[in-house]
Order: C-alpha cells, then structure tokens, then sequence
C-alpha cells in the first residue's frame, strides 16, 4: 500500500531542559560551547557555502562592487601598478619641464676651449633668403667656403666657425695658415639704418668635416627677441639660417647656429693662395719709397663698418686715407702726395698738400693709421702699406674716402723673404673742381702806386671772380687767422710772392711779415703742385686793403679771401713781361 511505503514523520527534538537557576547562588560563567554547537561571537567569512555545513542555509548577498577598501586589499597587484606609472609619470612630466624652462639647452663645448666653453644649442631654422644671400655674396671673394652672420640694429654680434681641424675663425683668431680662412673684421652694431652689420668668414682651401658655427650675443634683452641670419654658400650654393635670439637667465651668450659636415671640398695641403706677391717695381716720385710689391689677392669689399671707422678719424678733411687692421703686427701707412711728398709717422705734416698723418700706431688689437688732406692738390696719390715677416697672414683694410665718397681695398700678407716690404695698396686721380679758361694778364706799363713802399707801380690782373669750392675748402685748410684770411695758390714751379696792402697802409710779404696787425705765413719759392702763401689779420682794421701778386714767371693763380666766413676767389694768368706786380683785387672793409 502506498501509504504505508511511506515514512513516518521525524518529530523535532526537543530542546534540552535549562536547570533553574538559584537566586541565592552565584552564576557559573558559561560554558564553552561544544564544537557542534553554532553561536560563533564573529561573523564567520562567507565564501558562498552554507554555514556549518547545514545544508540549504540561505546566504546573503555581497554589496554590489564591494567597497574601494575591499578592491584595494582583494587587487593588490593593479594597485600597485598603477601608483608605479603615475610616479613614472610625474617624474617625466617634471623633467620635461626643468628641461624647457630650466635647463635651456645649456651645453659644454669641449672642442675649443679658448673661445667657446658653455653655449645654448639653438636649433634655427634653415631655408633660402634671395636678398641675405645675395648680400653675402657681394660681401665674399667666391671661395669654397664662406659663412656670413648678418643681422640689423645695434646689437653687438661675433662670429665664430670652428673648422674640422680644430682651429676656429674669429675676431681674436682672423687667419688660418692651413686652410687659408680670414675673418672678414668685427662689426659692432653701428651700420648706418636700412642696412646689415656683416661678419663673414671666407676659406680657400676648406677641410671636408664638421663645421660648427656660433653667435656670440651681447645686448640681448629677456623680453623681446633679436633677429639674425647665418649665411652659408658651400660651392656656391647657398642657405640660410635665421635665429631670434632671447637672453637666457644662465647669463649664456654663446649660441650654437648651425652645425653641417661637408665632404665634397678637395682639401691640398700644397695649396697655393690667391694672394701672390708681384714685383717690386721702382718708385721715384717719393723720398721714402723706392721699391714697391703688389697683392694679386687685393680686392675691394662693402664694408660699412671700416667706412665708419675711418669716417671717425682726423675730423672731417675732404679726402681721406685709413688704415685699418686687429692684431699684433705693426703696420705702416704711406702716401705719396701729388708733390711727390710721402706722408707717414716720419713725416707726419706736409704744408703743401696740406696732408697730416694721425700718429703711429704699433699694432695689439684693434689698430688705425690715417692720412687726411685739408685742401687736396688735384693729381696722383699713391698709398702704401709697409709690413713686416710679423705680419704673414695679416689682414688689413685701407679705406678711402674722397669727396664724399668711399672705397675699402682689403689685403692678406703672404709669406715673403727679407724684412720688410712695402705693398702698393691703390692709386688715387683725385681732380677737385677748377676754374677753366681763367683770364689772362700780360703786364703792360704799369700803374703807380702810393700807400706800401713795396710796390711802386703795377699791373691790373684781369681775374674771374668764379666760385671756386676746391679753393676755398684748401684756404680752410691753411693755418693761421680767425679773421680776415688771404691765401694765394699755385701749381707751378714759379717763385711768386703775396703781398698785402692792410688798412694801415703797410706792406705785409715775406720781407715784412708782421705789420700793420697782419702776418705773413712764410715765403713759398715754388716746386710743382701744391704752392701757397698766407696773409691773415686776427683783428682787422676798418679801411681799404689791396691784395698784389709779384710773379717771376707765368702762372696760373688762385687768391681766396675769407673774411668772417665770406669766400671770394679771384683766378686768373699772370704773364710778366717788364713790370712783375699785379693787383688782383682791392676792396674795403
């Protein structure tokens, strides 16, 4: 029977009966649970099985995600992978920044330690520049080689190239035997508005190698930038670098340009430079050149900043001749004058021609000679430099400004034999204006005169009265006066005598050469080009003055009178013939 199949239900245990407890008698303390027993003190970890073992025991549900302590301590390997990459990461990010804003691409430079020690490594920008390239290559020779640093204002910029066998090219260090590299000369900023400062370094017989190319930078300000190019023609194919540079708080003045490796030069140790010598060839027009050699390497440059130098020399004389080298050899300017007078340190003055040399200078840095004239005589100048076996590889610059115009020869002294020699830099054909088709005066006669007792009689010069600026600019030049200034010219080998009738009706000549208050500058007997005599008043009387000429031959004659900074120019012929006195102009004051 089916009921009967089945079993009896299981009554409940009962639970265990409690002894009453005595009021009277203290309690035991509780007994120990037995090990079947379950009234655990602490909740017991919950791994997902019933507890005790009780089959079908519910189990509650763990938190949704658990809490964050929970994921720390149950993930202690992505934990700690974590806070691994954000210390990388904050390490990075702080070396990125002390390398942008502190550490500013500061370098050592170990390669030339006499004039590049610590320099900012500027990563400038390279591209083409029509105009700077072209101005560099007006500025250069057409070597193998030439770097140029341009920049505008008046910032003091240097450039300096190292070449690959470790000799660098600057203004301290302007030549390179090996490689017969020259340094252009130091710009400082001063070229006139619109135009570059220019610095180039040029080589004729370059090494295929590194080259590294630096800026020195004075001036820089922290709160605006300063513009510069660097000019590269390699085998006549150019680029350009351009840099704006900033001052640094390392105080670092030296900046890295370019760095570039060539390998397409054909270096030869038995180079031979352009600069040769050819001669000597005899000189016979002065008394201290005899003999003179010539540089076939002489070329003439653009070089504003020469210009500007010589500019600054010996005031403002009308023509002008300098002189211009940087470095130890002592150097030597020559100038043979259209009188065939050499100007020098020796022979600093010249009355003739009015030239003046500046003094002697011996060399030891940045070093000048100038020979300037007053009132240049019209014809041939010559213009020497003498140098010395001290100078081999010197470089050195002669500028010439005449009239208001400039020219700059530039010269590298090859090696030669002897002592000495002197290189024949440039001839000058100076022609101030003159007045042409002057009137002439044959002496007739004579008209008897008065006043002076040496004059008796003479002949009224027929003069032109035109406005003679080369005369007036050499009665300038004359010494003597701040009043009343009568300067008589002449260009022939003629003796011819000035002489003045002042206000007080004296004779003022070589023969009475102080009366009346004027002076007489000293008798001028005549030998070419170049012959005046003076006669000046500081302070002149009121009244007629008569200005005479006594000729002892024919000759072609200038008077200037300045009186007070007023200009008249008489010019005329005087041809004696009997009477030798000539009156050239009377006036009164």
């Amino acid at each position: 029977m089916a009921e009967n199949n089945q079993n009896p239900p299981v009554p409940p245990v009962p639970p265990t009966p409690q002894a009453p407890q005595n009021p009277q008698m203290p309690q035991n303390p509780p007994t120990p649970q037995a090990p079947g027993n379950f009234a655990p003190q602490q909740p017991a970890p919950n791994f997902g099985y019933p507890m005790n073992g009780a089959p079908g025991a519910p189990v509650p549900p763990a938190p949704k995600g658990g809490t964050p302590a929970d994921f720390v301590k149950n993930h202690p390997l992505l934990i700690g992978g974590i806070a691994a990459g954000a210390v990388v990461f904050l390490f990075a990010f702080a070396a990125v920044i002390y390398f942008v804003f502190f550490s500013s691409n500061i370098k050592e430079y170990d390669r030339i330690p006499s004039a590049i020690n610590t320099y900012y490594d500027y990563d400038a920008s390279k591209s083409h520049n029509a105009s700077a390239e072209e101005y560099a290559r007006v500025h250069g020779h057409e070597n193998p080689l030439q770097i140029s640093l341009m920049w505008n204002g008046t910032n003091d910029y240097d450039l300096i190239v190292h070449q690959p066998n470790g000799t660098e090219l600057y203004f301290g260090n302007p030549t390179d035997r090996e490689t017969y590299a020259h340094f252009s000369g130091d710009a400082m900023g001063d070229a006139p508005s619109g135009e570059f400062n220019i610095e180039t370094v040029e080589i004729e017989n370059p090494m295929n190698g590194d080259y590294d190319v630096f800026v020195r930078a004075r001036g820089l300000h922290s709160d605006y930038e300063s513009r510069l190019m660097v000019v590269v023609i390699e085998n006549g194919r150019a680029r350009t670098y351009e840099a704006r540079l900033k001052a640094n708080k390392e105080g670092i003045n030296d900046f890295l340009i370019a760095d570039f490796d060539c390998d397409d030069f054909n270096y030869d140790p038995a180079y031979v430079p352009r600069n040769a010598w050819e001669g000597p060839e005899s000189f016979s027009s002065g008394d201290r050149v005899s003999e003179y050699w010539t540089l076939t390497g002489t070329s003439t440059v653009s070089d504003n900043a020469a210009v500007q130098k010589a500019m600054s020399l010996s005031g403002s004389d009308q023509l002008k001749i300098a002189l211009l080298w940087n470095g130890t050899p002592d150097l030597d300017l020559y100038v043979n004058a259209p009188n065939s007078k050499d100007i020098y340190y020796g022979h600093r003055e010249d009355r003739n021609s009015t030239g003046r040399h500046s003094g002697d200078d011996v060399g030891g840095g940045e070093s000048s000679e100038c020979v300037s004239f007053a009132a240049p005589l019209n014809g041939i100048y010559d213009v020497f430099v003498r140098v010395g076996t001290s100078a081999i590889d010197q470089s050195f610059k002669v500028v010439v400004l005449n009239n208001g115009a400039s020219q700059v020869y530039e010269c590298t002294v090859p090696a030669f034999d002897g002592s000495q020699r002197f290189v024949k830099v440039t001839q000058l054909d100076v022609n101030y204006d003159t007045v042409t088709d002057a009137p002439r005066t044959r002496a007739g006669s004579g008209t008897y005169y008065s006043p002076g007792y040496a004059i008796s009689r003479y002949t009224e010069a027929n003069v032109s009265t035109t406005a003679s600026p080369y005369h007036q600019m050499r009665a300038e030049g004359v010494n003597g006066g701040n009043g009343l200034r009568i300067t008589l010219f002449w260009d022939n080998s003629v003796d011819l005598d000035l002489i003045v009738n002042g206000a007080s009706g004296s004779d003022v000549y070589y023969g009475n050469r102080n009366a009346g208050g004027g002076h007489h500058g000293g008798d001028n007997m005549g030998s070419g080009l170049g012959n005046f005599e003076t006669v000046y008043f500081n302070n002149p009387s009121s009244g007629l003055y008569d200005v005479f000429v006594r000729a002892r031959g024919e000759a072609e004659v200038t008077v200037v009178i300045e009186d007070r900074g007023n200009f008249r120019c008489y010019t005329g012929t005087l041809v004696p013939s009997g009477n030798s006195d000539f009156r050239i102009a009377s006036f009164n004051r």
